[in-house]
């Protein structure tokens, strides 16, 4: 069967919530990927780049964690290209990420955790206890404030808390945090 899961303000859904009896999960639009696939739905905002709280984020680490260990899983992987994921074979002991926008006319997860998808895969691996792959320093990261990514110039701020920057989005008409 395949298993649909959310979260929502740090809190796992129960799959059941979201099981309908003899009816697959179609999160992603992908008969292919559904074959093979447990999809998961995450609180974010409502408007692009759709960013999510710490709560939700640091859940979605240890559901996937979590989903890892359960299927015998010791690294997850973010290969980042469509084509190169779909034509890559994981090893027995990998797990690799695809997200929504790669199979339907949709920004899905949204370019906040799109840009973190690296990330979420790297945190996950150290949570399986695979010493070779270190996350990035949470301290380090910067939230950034722009009307677009690639804009740069239109940059209101730099901010090491994902609130504040979003506060700062908020009050920038036309910004989003990336």
């Amino acid at each position: 069967m395949i298993k649909r899961m959310g979260i929502t303000a740090g809190h796992l859904l129960a799959a059941a919530d979201w099981l309908i009896p003899d009816k697959p999960g179609w999160l992603s639009s992908a008969v292919s990927v559904h074959q093979r696939a447990v999809t998961i739905e995450c609180a974010s905002d409502m408007s692009e780049p759709y960013a999510m709280n710490s709560a939700v984020y640091d859940s979605l680490v240890k559901l996937c964690t979590d989903i890892c260990k359960r299927n015998g899983k010791e690294k997850l992987l973010w290969l980042g290209d469509k084509t190169k994921t779909l034509n890559y074979a994981p090893k027995s002991d990998e797990m690799v990420l695809t997200v929504h926008r790669w199979f339907a006319n949709k920004s899905c997860p949204g370019n906040w955790l799109y840009a973190r998808l690296g990330e979420l895969a790297a945190k996950v691996t150290a949570n399986l206890g695979d010493s070779t792959v270190t996350p990035s320093d949470p301290a380090a990261r910067l939230y950034r404030v722009r009307k677009s990514w690639a804009d740069a110039k239109t940059q209101e701020g730099a901010f090491k808390s994902p609130d504040n920057a979003k506060k700062c989005a908020d009050n920038n008409n036309g910004y989003a945090v990336f």
